[in-house]
């Protein structure tokens, strides 16, 4: 059985852009900065992870996982025949394809409406075992190394590759736990182990995959949203897991946040977006969030088409922000006229 695998550099390139749902955008500026404070021989390397980066934000690129014309029990097969290979290199690369398949694939699923080929990779016996001793390995092997990786000025010269990719190591086995093994609370406790709270948009995106919403999860998500001098990423990704976990404290936070004056319109969009998600509690705050759209000029009479099917990039520009809105504001208007989506 042949299947097209993804490369190896796939990891690296995926976990820089969507660690997970940190923007791409902001991961290449920083990236940028990190290049031109490194040293020569690490600037070589992250030029090469740069350019990977970049052609991965050009669109979706399957891989064998994904590929709809093999049935779940031949996946399957082909999975366990790497994973539990003593073939080191099958094993890197099978790690690489699952890791692929679970953020990537997954990631421009939720963004374009691609189809998604429903795998049963949680039936592979002996699958979650295998991760999760794989992911002690990690966690022996790289200690604290890889956390903060983004802040140049705190590492060491000559090491900014090395910790670039023990802070994707640190993201890979989370990952692909939280795909195919959400809502399980050993896949919990290893996102929480990999948490980094310099950049807790990672976490957050993870959480999201896994479908959690334990309190400690909405606390990370509220505190993460109402950061002062916080990069637009963080707060974003914050707002989007608030208004898939519709709690009451989510949502306050939100209408908080809505009353910003200083938030920009890619923020302002998904919280926007997070407070209508909330059903009919929404309704008490109509008034404040067509106030939100009205700062654009965007009401649900002024038609806007929908744009070009996004990446992860184009989903911050002020083109999408503003559909965004305009979307969300149709969908109120809906509740309000039946009391229910």
């Amino acid at each position: 059985m042949s299947y097209e695998r993804s490369r190896p550099v796939a990891r690296l390139t995926f976990a820089l852009g969507v660690l997970i749902t940190c923007t791409l955008a902001t991961s290449v500026a920083t990236q940028q900065q990190s290049i031109e404070m490194s040293s020569p021989g690490d600037s070589e390397g992250m030029e090469e992870m740069l350019e990977e980066l970049k052609i991965v934000m050009s669109g979706p690129q399957p891989t064998g996982i994904n590929d709809p014309s093999r049935t779940n029990a031949e996946i399957n097969e082909y999975v366990a025949e790497s994973i539990f290979s003593k073939d080191t290199e099958k094993v890197e690369k099978m790690l690489d394809e699952l890791f692929y398949f679970c953020v990537f694939v997954r990631h421009n699923h939720e963004l374009q409406g691609l189809p998604l080929v429903q795998r049963a990779l949680h039936e592979i016996p002996g699958l979650k075992e295998f991760l999760l001793l794989r992911w002690r390995n990690v966690v022996e092997e790289i200690g604290d190394l890889g956390r903060g990786v983004w802040h140049s000025d705190q590492v060491e010269p000559g090491k900014h590759t090395e910790t670039i990719r023990a802070s994707i190591k640190r993201k890979t086995i989370p990952t692909i736990l939280a795909v195919i093994f959400p809502g399980d609370d050993d896949t919990l406790a290893t996102i929480w182990e990999s948490h980094d709270p310099i950049h807790p948009g990672s976490t957050i995106g993870l959480l999201d995959l896994g479908g959690f919403i334990t309190p400690e999860s909405v606390a990370l998500r509220i505190e993460t949203l109402m950061a002062e001098n916080a990069t637009v990423p963080y707060p974003r990704s914050a707002a989007i897991g608030l208004g898939k976990c519709r709690t009451d404290a989510g949502l306050e936070a939100l209408v908080v946040k809505l009353g910003d004056p200083d938030i920009g319109i890619a923020l302002r969009s998904v919280v926007i977006e997070a407070i209508v998600a909330h059903g009919p509690k929404a309704l008490t705050y109509a008034e404040e969030l067509r106030k939100g759209g009205l700062r654009y000029g965007i009401t649900t009479k002024t038609v806007l088409p929908r744009p070009e099917p996004p990446n992860i990039v184009t989903t911050l520009s002020e083109e999408w922000s503003r559909y965004r809105i305009y979307t969300a504001l149709r969908s109120l208007e809906r509740l309000e006229s039946v009391g229910f989506e």
